[in-house]
């Protein structure tokens, strides 16, 4: 029994030393955007008189890219996902290209 007991404290111990190698390989397994743009559009129609903007976040991949619009309230109003092509350059702007994918916040 205390071999038994001995192993298990072996193996939670390794288990434990392993837990932060874990979540570092976990962060590190996102791809990091190649370019990140933030358009200003103006004040945000829901904080009056605030800081708060309505901004349109761009972010550059090489096949693709994220389009994240925002009016200051909690979550995005719409997520797009824009096909890159390497002939043409993607500009970060509001309105939907041919071949846009448009994700809209449910109501």
């Amino acid at each position: 029994m205390g071999k038994l007991n001995l192993l298990g404290q072996i193996a939670i111990c390794l288990f434990v030393l392993g837990i932060p190698d874990l979540a570092a390989a976990q962060a590190d397994s996102f791809d990091v955007p190649l370019k990140k743009t933030v358009v200003h559009l103006g004040q945000s129609p829901y904080y009056h008189g605030g800081n708060v903007r309505v901004k349109l976040s761009c972010y550059f991949y090489s096949t693709f890219m994220v389009k994240e619009y925002d009016e200051g309230q909690k979550g995005a109003e719409w997520l797009s996902i824009v096909p890159v092509d390497a002939r043409t350059a993607s500009t970060c702007t509001q309105s939907h290209a041919v071949g846009e994918k448009v994700i809209e916040e449910p109501e």
